[in-house]
């Protein structure tokens, strides 16, 4: 059985030590109890989007903020409408947030000043929490059906195009699991071999599925979009550990799983979310007990245009854990080979606008051999998206371009985390 999955939050790292110390080898009803450690609320959502099979939170008050703990449990209740899970209050300012208060205005499952919390309440704390959420989830199941096939819901339609609603359709779905996965095979274009593996993640839109890099167009909350990518890069995380240790998976151990990467548009935020990513990274390779070398980031090719300082710290963190960086649709957006030198990643997406028709089009072809020539004098390898017919085919591998997908080689499949990528 799995283990139970158990979320720390707390902004003192003694708090931290101490309740692994005492809940060191616990067990509930014959399974395992995996502890998870963030420090701050806003972390705490992120991994909530990740881990969405969390039973139990114990939640510190006063953190970023002095309600950081209270705006968490309204969010998880309230945004999240996450009903089942187990969340306990820790507080070491009891003024902050009286007891009676929060108890009759929050839907909290449990309040506790840490000041009175032996390691025999701690371990009642836990057991408890664990029992009433495993009761939820056993009565959910006498009554009710298997989750189905995830499907894109329905917008109103007097409200399909806003970008509000859009955006609530798409938190819905990844907080409650029903987006879409698929993924795509890379091949090394010199001998055919497996690369990488790209996920090609899919969201709720007016009329279906919307692909996932159409939604930085919608998603407007930076939090939004960090949870996001919380989600994907944990999911990337458990796809390469399942595809590397299934032999039916066949997959050849320098294959990556390469995850696209979102950005909030605005500067500020934008900045915080890739000074994040390398952390994030750092803690789902480690729960998973891989090296970085599994997984590929694809960030956004605008950040050529940009490249700030925050820019360069993400790439190099990352790369420095052996992860790799692919800037997405290089050529889209203006170029600054300045800023190229800056960043440094490991290989440029020509995108699919350029690749589709390249081998009769003169305009599109010039651009084609511009990107790999750039890339090739920098020590970096080049990526053709979209690869549709045998002739772009032919035209990319005749030019040196190192790496393709696109129909012509395989068509994309459900990213389960079974069976042959290569299929």
């Amino acid at each position: 059985m799995p283990a139970w999955q158990v979320l720390l939050v707390d902004d003192d790292p003694d708090v931290h030590e101490i309740t692994r110390l005492v809940l060191t080898d616990l067990t509930f009803s014959g399974r395992k109890i995996q502890f998870h450690s963030v420090y701050s609320g806003q972390a705490c959502r992120a991994h909530l989007a990740a881990h969405p099979d969390t039973a139990l939170v114990l939640l510190d008050v006063v953190m970023e903020t002095d309600d950081a703990g209270l705006a968490t449990v309204r969010y998880i209740r309230e945004q999240l409408r996450n009903p089942d899970l187990q969340i306990v209050l820790r507080t070491g300012h009891p003024g902050m947030a009286p007891e009676r208060e929060v108890v009759t205005g929050y839907e909290i499952n449990g309040y506790f000043l840490k000041t009175e919390m032996t390691a025999q309440k701690l371990t009642s704390v836990v057991i408890g929490g664990l029992r009433a959420y495993q009761y939820v989830k056993a009565l959910q199941q006498s009554h009710g059906l298997p989750q189905p096939v995830p499907r894109a819901p329905e917008l109103p339609t007097s409200e399909a195009g806003s970008d509000a609603q859009v955006e609530a359709a798409i938190e819905q779905a990844l907080y409650s699991g029903q987006y879409r996965l698929q993924a795509v095979s890379q091949f090394d274009l010199g001998c055919a071999a497996i690369a990488a593996i790209a996920l090609l993640p899919a969201w709720p839109g007016p009329t279906g599925w919307m692909p996932h890099a159409e939604i930085a167009n919608h998603v407007r909350s930076p939090s939004l979009i960090g949870a996001i990518n919380a989600a994907l890069l944990r999911r990337a995380c458990e796809l390469a550990l399942a595809w590397h240790t299934d032999p039916q998976a066949a997959l050849s151990s320098p294959a990556r799983v390469s995850v696209p990467i979102l950005l909030p548009l605005m500067a500020g935020a934008e900045e915080s979310e890739l000074l994040a990513l390398p952390e994030l990274l750092r803690q789902y390779l480690r729960e998973t007990a891989q090296a970085g070398n599994v997984l590929d980031l694809q960030l956004p090719g605008s950040l050529l245009g940009t490249a700030t300082e925050a820019a360069r710290l993400a790439c190099a963190r990352i790369q420095e854990q052996g992860a790799s960086v692919t800037l997405a649709d290089v050529g889209d957006t203006p170029i600054s080979l300045a800023n190229l030198q800056r960043l440094l990643p490991d290989r440029l997406q020509i995108p699919q606008g350029y690749v589709r028709n390249v081998a009769t089009d003169a305009k599109r072809a010039a651009i084609a051999r511009a990107v790999i020539a750039l890339a090739h004098t920098l020590g970096m390898q080049a990526l053709a998206n979209g690869l549709a017919s045998s002739e772009e085919l032919q035209f990319f591998k005749w030019e040196g371009c190192d790496i393709g997908q696109g129909d012509v080689l395989g068509g994309v499949w459900e990213a389960t985390g079974r069976g042959s990528p290569g299929a």
